[in-house]
């Protein structure tokens, strides 16, 4: 008689188990369904390839909803979720891309894909129509090299550090750079150039220099010249220790240009040149960014 109960109660499991939609098999064996808890009115719904989350007023006030894969804000930091564009390699291609598609971008952090993997970036979508890729960022107090086009420091999200994307790493194409001051966290300063850059600008220009034409001041205060002298060239990207910018003729040693400290155009030993608006653009002793399209 025992026996016969364990299998009458086996048996009624087992078309429990089937007929309760809580509970159904799909093809491969594995369990799907919903799940609802009534002191957080929160629904969970899964598959073997979607995922959707909802979360009602009663737990988090709102809704969220994403597919596998997706990234959703941190529940327990609560971090930002940073937008994923895979299909894009430049701030640029990402402002066409939002455009086709009748958007309006936003600036901030945008993680790219890349020949060699994803990498997060910051994007400025406002200044001169946007479009802008930041690759370096001085810090006041900075130290130690390895500051420049081609190498890799610091996170992108923290201002208290000093930051530069390998443009070697992870490539961009661009024709013009926009180099200046900044007043706090990624917020431009009142002295704001944009210049020509060269094709292929950071390979090219490893271990010389080009012109790097003026084009115009950004801005509606600060100097504006008709020329920045020490914005004239560009190049040598394969230093360690600066964004390297320098005049035609001036004799500067200590690689001049966007150091991890900040702007350094004048130097009494190696650089004895005038720190005035036409001579350094208002950037020398100042912390900066430079940024490409």
């Amino acid at each position: 008689m025992r026996r016969a109960l364990v299998i009458a109660l086996a048996a009624q499991a087992t078309a429990c188990m089937v007929d309760n939609p809580l509970f159904l098999l799909n093809g491969t064996g594995t369990g799907t369904g919903t799940s609802v808890t009534d002191a957080t009115d929160a629904t969970v719904t899964t598959d073997a390839t979607d995922a959707t989350v909802t979360t009602g007023a009663g737990s988090q006030g709102g809704t969220e909803s994403g597919s596998a894969g997706a990234t959703l804000d941190d529940a327990t930091t609560g971090a930002p979720e940073i937008p994923s564009h895979p299909d894009v390699s430049s701030c640029l291609a990402l402002r066409e891309k939002f455009d086709n598609l009748g958007i309006e971008p936003t600036s901030g952090p945008y993680e790219f894909g890349s020949p060699n993997g994803a990498v997060v970036v910051y994007c400025d979508m406002i200044t001169d129509g946007g479009g802008w890729t930041l690759v370096g960022r001085s810090v006041a107090g900075g130290f130690d090299n390895y500051f420049g086009w081609q190498y890799d420091r610091g996170e992108v999200i923290d201002d208290t550090q000093p930051y530069s994307l390998n443009l070697i790493l992870y490539p961009i194409v661009f024709t013009e750079i926009l180099i200046g001051e900044y007043s706090v966290a990624k917020t431009w300063g009142d002295s704001l150039h944009v210049i020509g850059a060269p094709p292929d600008y950071v390979n090219a220009l490893d271990a010389n220099k080009a012109d790097t034409p003026y084009m115009r001041k950004i801005g509606a205060v600060g100097c504006a010249p008709p020329l920045v002298k020490m914005l004239q060239t560009g190049g040598y990207t394969y230093l360690f220790n600066a964004f390297h910018f320098t005049g035609k003729t001036a004799n500067c040693g200590d690689d001049p240009g966007l150091r991890v400290d900040g702007f350094l155009f004048y130097d009494p030993d190696f650089c004895p040149i005038a720190i005035d608006c036409p001579t350094s653009g208002d950037l020398h002793g100042k912390q900066g960014m430079i940024m490409v399209r």
